[in-house]
C-alpha cells in the first residue's frame, strides 16, 4: 500500500507517542483514521459500526503502545488491530449495508462514489448498488480469515506478504484463502451476471 509518512518519520512520530507526545499522536491519528474507517466499513458495511471501530481502534492503540515495538511497522499493527476489531463487531451484531460515500465528509473525504453523469443517472445508480448488494451477499457467505484476505487484497490494494504479516500467517495460506474468497464470490454473482468474473491476484 501506499504510505502517506514515510518510514522513518514515522517510527521517530511513534516514538514520541510511546513517549507521551500528543501531538505525534494526534499526527498518527490524523494520517490513518480514513484508512482505519473505510477497512472497517469494508468488512462491516455500515457507517455506525465503522465509526465505533475507528475510535475503538485507536484507544487501543494508545493503550497499547507500551507494547508495540517501534522498529516494526507501525501499520501492519494498526491494520491488525482494525480487523481483530472488525469480525469482533461482526460476529456480535447484523449488517446494514450503507453506501460509505453518504458519510464521508464527516471523516474530512472529498471522493465520491459516481462520476457527474452516473451521479445524475438513477439507472446506474441502481445498477451500481445493485452490484454492491450481490456482492455483499456474497461476502457474507465467507468465512472471517477469507472475507479479511479479500477485502485487504481487492478492496484496499494490500500486497499478499502484507496481508500475510498483518494477520500472521503464510503467503501460501494467503493465496489459498484468497482464492477460495473468489470462487465462492464467483459462484454467488453467476447467479445474476454469468459473465461476471474477479480477478484471483
Amino acid at each position: 500500500m501506499n504510505e502517506d509518512i514515510m518510514p522513518e518519520l514515522e517510527q521517530e512520530l511513534v516514538r514520541k507517542a510511546q513517549n507521551g507526545d500528543k501531538a505525534a499522536f494526534q499526527y498518527i491519528v490524523d494520517k490513518h483514521k480514513k484508512m482505519v474507517y473505510f477497512l472497517a466499513w469494508d468488512f462491516v458495511g455500515n457507517h455506525q459500526d465503522a465509526e465505533d471501530i475507528t475510535q475503538d481502534v485507536f484507544i487501543k492503540v494508545y493503550c497499547r503502545f507500551h507494547k508495540f515495538n517501534a522498529d516494526a511497522k507501525f501499520s501492519s499493527w494498526l491494520y491488525r488491530i482494525t480487523i481483530n476489531a472488525s469480525i469482533d463487531t461482526l460476529r456480535k451484531k447484523g449488517r446494514k449495508k450503507e453506501d460509505p460515500f453518504e458519510h464521508f465528509n464527516s471523516i474530512g473525504g472529498t471522493s465520491q462514489p459516481w462520476n457527474s453523469e452516473e451521479k445524475n443517472n438513477p439507472n446506474s445508480q441502481n445498477e451500481h448498488r445493485a452490484v454492491c448488494n450481490q456482492i455483499e451477499q456474497a461476502l457474507n457467505r465467507l468465512s472471517h480469515r477469507e472475507r479479511a484476505v479479500f477485502v485487504m487484497r481487492h478492496y484496499n490494494d494490500f500486497p499478499l506478504k502484507e496481508i500475510a504479516e498483518i494477520l500472521h500467517i503464510s503467503s501460501g495460506s494467503v493465496k489459498s484463502y484468497l482464492f477460495r474468497a473468489v470462487q465462492k464470490i464467483q459462484k454467488e454473482l453467476a447467479k445474476y451476471h454469468p459473465a461476471l468474473e474477479v480477478d484471483h491476484g
